[in-house]
Formats: C-alpha cells, sequence, structure tokens
C-alpha cells in the first residue's frame, strides 16, 4: 500500500547520475513503493520535467505499481510485461500517451529499457474547434470580469495568443515597450516553445501603466494562481451565459490573425510553433511580423474604457513615488500566501 506521508515538492536532489539512480531504485523495488516512488521523484526532478507532469507521473507510476504482487522485483520482467500490457490497454490516445511516456521514463530508470521499447505512442487526433467566440462575445464576457488584474491578463491573452501557463510565467523583463513585444526568444520556455509576441495599442496604456508599478524585471506580471483565475472566468460565465476559458482566448487570437491576413508562418512564430519551412525556422524578420500583426489587430478592440487607462496610470505614478526599499517590501507582503512549501491545489502521492 503506498503511504500518503511525502511532500514531493520537498525532496532532495542527493543522487549524482543515471547509474546512482537505477541502482538506488533496484533496491527499492519492492512491494512497499514510497522509497522507490521517491527516488522516481528525484529522477524526474533531475530531468527539469515541471511539477505538474512529475505529478501526473507519479500518480501514473503508483497505479501501475499498486497491482503488482508482494514478493515481486525488478528482475521478474514476465510479470512487469504482463502487467505493461494491461496497463497500456487504453483507449484514449491522450490518456496512453502520457501513461507511456510515464513508463518509459520508469523502465528507463529501472534500466529495463527492453521491455518498453516495442511500445509506440498513438496518433492523436487534432482538436478541432467547432466554433470560436465571435468578438462581440469577447467584449462583453470582458466588460463582466469583476477585478482589474483579472482583465489585463484577459486582454493580453486575447491579443497575444500566448499559452495560458505562459502568461502566468511572465515578467516585467520581457516586455519590449518601444516595439509592444514579450520578447524571450528562448528554445524552450517551460514544456513548450514560446519565442515572442506583441500586444495591441489598445492595450499599450493599461499595460504598460500596470508594469511600470512592478519593481523589479523579475517580478512576475501576474501573481495569481491558476484556480483563482478559473474562479474568476466561471464567475464571468455564469453572468454572461458565454463559456470562454484562458485557452479559449488562445484559439481565438490565432483564429483571428489568420482571418484577417497573417501566414501560417507568422502565426505560428507567434504562438511557439516551430515553422516547418526552412525559411521561416531561420529567416523570419519579426519587425515584418510586428506590421502584419498590426494590420491584423487593427479592429480587435476590447472597448477598454478610458477611465481603466486612467486608473491604471494614477497607480503607476503612485507607485513611482515610492522608494524602491517600499516597493520590495509591498510585494514581498503580496506574495507572502504564494510562497507556502505544501503545494496550494495537490496533495502527496506517497
Amino acid at each position: 500500500m503506498v503511504k500518503n506521508v511525502v511532500n514531493t515538492d520537498n525532496l532532495v536532489n542527493i543522487l549524482v547520475n543515471t547509474d546512482d539512480f537505477t541502482e538506488q531504485a533496484r533496491i527499492h523495488f519492492h512491494n512497499d513503493w514510497t522509497d522507490f516512488l521517491r527516488v522516481y521523484s528525484e529522477y524526474l526532478h533531475k530531468k527539469r520535467l515541471n511539477e505538474d507532469t512529475i505529478y501526473e507521473y507519479l500518480r501514473l507510476a503508483q497505479k501501475f505499481l499498486k497491482p503488482l504482487p508482494s514478493k515481486i522485483t525488478y528482475k521478474d520482467t514476465d510479470l512487469l510485461k504482463k502487467r505493461i500490457a494491461e496497463f497500456l490497454n487504453i483507449s484514449n490516445a491522450n490518456t496512453h500517451r502520457n501513461s507511456l511516456a510515464c513508463l518509459r521514463h520508469l523502465f528507463r530508470l529501472l534500466g529495463l529499457e527492453d521491455l518498453i521499447k516495442t511500445e509506440k505512442f498513438r496518433q492523436i487526433i487534432p482538436t478541432f474547434s467547432i466554433r470560436t467566440p465571435s468578438l462581440e462575445e469577447i467584449q462583453i464576457f470582458y466588460e463582466a470580469l469583476d477585478d482589474s488584474k483579472i482583465k489585463l491578463y484577459y486582454h493580453l491573452a486575447t491579443v497575444s495568443a500566448i499559452r495560458p501557463e505562459h502568461l502566468l510565467k511572465l515578467t516585467k523583463g520581457l516586455f519590449d515597450r518601444r516595439n509592444n513585444m514579450i520578447n524571450t526568444f528562448q528554445k524552450e520556455y517551460s514544456q513548450k516553445n514560446f519565442y515572442f509576441s506583441y500586444y495591441s495599442d489598445e492595450l499599450k496604456p493599461s499595460l504598460e501603466a500596470y508594469l511600470d508599478t512592478l519593481p523589479t524585471a523579475d517580478t512576475p506580471l501576474f501573481n495569481i494562481g491558476k484556480r483563482w483565475l478559473l474562479k474568476k472566468f466561471k464567475k464571468a460565465k455564469d453572468k454572461t451565459g458565454i463559456l470562454i476559458t484562458p485557452k479559449t482566448l488562445r484559439k481565438f487570437a490565432t483564429n483571428w490573425f489568420r482571418r484577417h491576413g497573417m501566414i501560417p508562418e507568422d502565426v505560428d512564430a507567434i504562438t511557439g510553433h516551430t515553422p516547418k519551412s526552412i525559411v521561416a525556422r531561420h529567416y523570419l524578420d519579426c519587425s515584418r511580423i510586428k506590421e502584419e500583426y498590426d494590420r491584423a489587430t487593427k479592429d480587435l478592440k476590447l472597448i477598454e474604457s478610458k477611465k481603466e487607462q486612467d486608473d491604471w496610470k494614477e497607480k503607476a505614478q503612485k507607485e513611482l513615488g515610492k522608494t524602491e526599499e517600499q516597493i520590495a517590501q509591498q510585494w514581498k507582503d503580496a506574495l507572502k500566501p504564494f510562497e507556502a512549501s505544501e503545494p496550494r491545489h495537490k496533495t502527496p502521492l506517497f
């Protein structure tokens, strides 16, 4: 029985290389899986997977291991092969992919890659949206949001097509005000790509006034949690009857760009997908993409009120009048609820 006692966020990485991990994993591969799962967690952390992925793989590993006989060892390959076949007997292609990815890591850890090498990922059918919201629906939903920071998030998501998880990781230093650009030029941003995107002239006054309230380049743009964000979206849905999620905004923006003249290679670059052609991968001109973006978003307006813009400017002006010490202390106080060592939205797996 797996014990629910260890917090995976507090594990200490004490092992150095794969051989060390394999030796430890084989020692602890027995019916009380607590120690084995601890080693597996440390191994995944060393692989630099993000916390959500690690949590999911630990959950799947626990599910895989639980039915195994009490006296099994890593040498019982016939039993393990049988369990692999049972575990991967899944109709949903996405679930199968996650489960197989988990097992590939697990058996690589044990030095038993041959047991899993014949299993292949299934093709995932693309998810097509039957319909994205209209601009009018986007505007109505925007007005129904009751929090100014959430409205800023919503507006930025609508005009940038940035992934929801990446929006929550943006920092002040990534913004290029001269070019209305969010600029990382990183090949990897979390587990998925994010290179650069832009924000509209309509959003510019409010967004840049808000940026002036942030003390340092490393300060998060939105110190909010995913749960709280979704709660605010649900509240607006209940008020308007329109179903819009953070992911919906990315789909809306992507389709808007295409409908208003941007070529697929430019949209791929903005949305963090690697363009297929060599020319697009190596010779894209960001200044040209910016011109195309400006043309495409000319009519993409959320009817942001003058009062909201003035409120942000007034707040920014007050913040600019503070000393660096005052601003630093203010943000330290604001971030205290988010610094708890315990995960706020998940329970330990073992």
